[in-house]
């Protein structure tokens, strides 16, 4: 009898074992997964906020670039990644419209090689009325 329980125990040690082994390989890249389906949501969340400071700054008259590397720089992002481009009307009247485009070269962000599923350049714009 000693021996059957034994073998017994041996045989649940072994699948308590594999069991730990197929789980890591399926829940590490997927917990990976989900930090960098984190990241890049964090980021576009923040490029459409830094988007929308730089052209509500810009309507007023202010220095759009120093709003958006301010709200980009307190989320947590590296401001030297980022391309600007704001584009206002010449004469700057009341009413026309003020544009702010961004894009940002998220490379650098993502822990798995997953380019086909997550572009790596993140982008947003925003529009704004000069007041």
């Amino acid at each position: 009898m000693s021996g059957n329980s034994k073998r017994y125990n041996t045989r649940k040690g072994n699948s308590t074992v594999e069991f730990a082994l197929a789980a890591s390989l399926v829940l590490v890249p997927l917990l990976l997964f989900m930090v960098d389906a984190h990241r890049m949501y964090t980021l576009h969340t923040s490029l459409n906020r830094a988007a929308r400071e730089g052209a509500v700054q810009a309507s007023r008259g202010h220095d759009a670039r120093q709003a958006v590397v301010d709200s980009l720089s307190s989320a947590g992002f590296d401001p030297s990644l980022l391309t600007m481009a704001v584009q206002t009307a010449a004469a700057g009247d009341f009413g026309e419209a003020v544009d702010v485009n961004l894009s940002y070269d998220a490379s650098g962000q993502v822990v798995l090689p997953l380019q086909d599923i997550f572009s790596t350049l993140a982008e947003a714009s925003a529009t704004a009325k000069m007041e």
